[in-house]
């Protein structure tokens, strides 16, 4: 059986960060297209909220399993920051129209992109750190 933790939560999160930044920039800038290639189910609301629960529960999981290994807080503010963007985002979107990306709300369609970016530097970070952790480091903690 996998455990979570011989599994690359953060490759893992940074995909799938990039694929919600890609659905954001998509879903606001070309939703009609996306409808007519077949792709219009990217603009639903369930692939919001697949993308949105994969995303956070995987960068949830991340943020214990990365401090436990280098102790840097540095990954969580990034990870906080994403989280701040895409709760301001739906609090500046009022409503799900499209999928919650509202293609007329530039500031949406930037807040989307911001939260879903800081989440894939999140876990960039958060990766390269860890690495940098090995039993000769002692500044870093090893489970």
């Amino acid at each position: 059986m996998l455990r979570m933790s011989r599994v690359n939560v953060d490759r893992l999160g940074a995909i799938a960060g990039t694929a919600c930044a890609i659905h954001c920039a998509l879903s606001g800038v070309a939703l009609g297209l996306l409808s007519t290639v077949g792709m219009g189910f990217l603009a639903s609301e369930t692939s919001e909220v697949v993308f949105l629960t994969v995303t956070l529960s995987l960068g949830s999981f991340a943020v214990v399993q990365g401090f436990r290994k280098h102790r840097s807080f540095w990954p969580t503010v990034l990870f906080v920051v994403g989280l701040f963007f895409i709760v301001l985002r739906h609090q500046a979107g009022g409503g799900h129209d499209h999928g919650g990306h509202s293609h007329a709300n530039p500031l949406s369609w930037m807040l989307s992109v911001a939260g879903a970016s800081s989440m894939v530097v999140f876990h960039i970070l958060n990766k390269r750190l860890s690495h940098k952790c090995s039993c000769t480091n002692p500044a870093c903690t090893v489970d």
